[in-house]
C-alpha cells in the first residue's frame, strides 16, 4: 500500500525536530585538575546533564584530578589549578648557613639550646709564704764552746732559736728550732801585744717542716780580758826575787844587780807566753741581725 503524502510529510518534519533537539542537547565537558586536556566524553546511553549541573561541576575540582598521584604534583585549591614545586634543591650557600647554625658559637660558645659543657675544676689557690725582713732580730743560744784556742775560719758552731717564728696561725719555726753558726775570723793574739779575738756569724736556720734555709746575718765579735795586772804580777815577784839574792851576794850593790836581772827575767816570761784566749761559752745569748730578707714558702 502506498502512503499517503501527508504522512511522509509528517514522518519528515519528525525527523528534523529529532535532529535539531540533539544537537542543541550537547552533554558540558567534564572538568579536570590538568588545564588543556579535553573533557572524557560522556558514557553512550547516558543523557547530558543539564546546563546549570554542568557550570556548577566546571568550578569544583574533580575527585579525580584532586587526588595526588605518586610522584605528580600536589592538590591544589578550588579553581587554582595544580601547584608544582619550583623551589628545586637547596642552594650549598643555605646548605653551609643551616651547618653554621648547628655548630658552636664563634669563641666556644654553645649555641642556643646545646648541651652546657662541663666547666673546668678552678685552679688551687697559690702557696702561702711569708718573708723575714731585712734587720730582723734572731736571738740565739749556742749549743757548743768557740775558743780561739781551737777555731779556726770556717768552723761551725750550734745554737737554737730563743723565740719562736710565726705568721698568723702558721708557725714557721719553733722556740727551739736549731741554727748553724759560722766561724769568721779567729785570732789567739800576739805574743808581744795584742789581745784574742773571735767573730762569728750565723748560716743556716731550720725550719718547722724540716727543711733549711740560709741565713746572712750580722757578726758577733768577742775579746779576751786583758792579763795586764797577773803580768805585772810575775814581773814584781821576779824582781823582788832578785834583789834578795843579789844582796846575799853582794850586798846593796848586789841587791840592785839582783833586782834587775829577776825583774828582766820575769818580764821575758810573761812575754814569751800568750795571754787568755777569746771564747764564747755554751749558752751564751747572742742577738744577730738578718742583713738580707728571706722569704718561706708553707708546704
Amino acid at each position: 500500500m502506498k502512503p499517503s503524502p501527508i504522512a511522509s510529510l509528517l514522518s519528515a518534519f519528525l525527523l528534523v525536530a529529532l535532529v535539531g533537539c540533539s544537537r542543541g542537547q550537547q552533554p558540558a565537558p567534564a572538568s579536570s585538575g590538568a588545564p588543556g586536556q579535553p573533557a572524557a566524553p560522556a558514557a553512550q546511553g547516558q543523557p547530558a546533564a543539564p546546563a546549570g549541573q554542568a557550570a556548577d561541576a566546571a568550578t569544583q575540582p574533580s575527585a579525580a584530578a584532586g587526588a595526588q598521584q605518586p610522584g605528580g604534583p600536589a592538590a591544589s585549591p578550588a579553581g587554582a589549578g595544580p601547584t608544582f614545586n619550583t623551589a628545586g634543591p637547596a642552594s650549598p650557600a643555605a646548605a653551609a648557613a643551616g651547618t653554621a647554625a648547628a655548630k658552636p658559637y664563634a669563641g666556644g660558645a654553645p649555641a642556643p639550646g646545646a648541651p652546657a659543657t662541663p666547666s673546668a675544676p678552678a685552679p688551687p689557690p697559690p702557696p702561702r709564704t711569708f718573708t723575714l725582713a731585712e734587720d730582723r732580730p734572731l736571738a740565739v743560744k749556742t749549743v757548743t764552746e768557740v775558743s780561739t784556742k781551737t777555731a779556726k775560719p770556717g768552723d761551725t758552731f750550734r745554737a737554737f732559736l730563743t723565740g719562736p717564728i710565726s705568721d698568723g696561725d702558721w708557725t714557721i719555726a719553733p722556740e727551739g728550732a736549731e741554727i748553724v753558726g759560722v766561724v769568721q775570723a779567729s785570732d789567739p793574739g800576739g805574743r808581744v801585744k795584742g789581745l784574742a779575738s773571735l767573730t762569728v756569724t750565723l748560716q743556716s736556720l731550720q725550719l718547722a717542716d724540716g727543711s733549711v734555709v740560709q741565713l746572712k746575718t750580722s757578726s758577733y765579735s768577742k775579746t779576751a780580758k786583758s792579763g795586764a795586772k797577773k803580768d805585772a804580777a810575775k814581773i814584781g815577784i821576779g824582781t823582788a826575787a832578785g834583789a834578795g839574792v843579789g844582796a846575799i851576794v853582794g850586798g846593796g850593790k848586789g841587791a840592785a844587780i839582783g833586782a834587775a836581772v829577776g825583774g828582766g827575767g820575769a818580764a821575758g816570761a810573761t812575754l814569751a807566753t800568750r795571754g787568755s784566749p777569746a771564747v764564747i761559752a755554751p749558752g751564751a745569748a747572742i742577738t744577730f741581725r738578718l742583713k738580707e730578707p728571706v722569704t718561706v714558702t708553707k708546704k
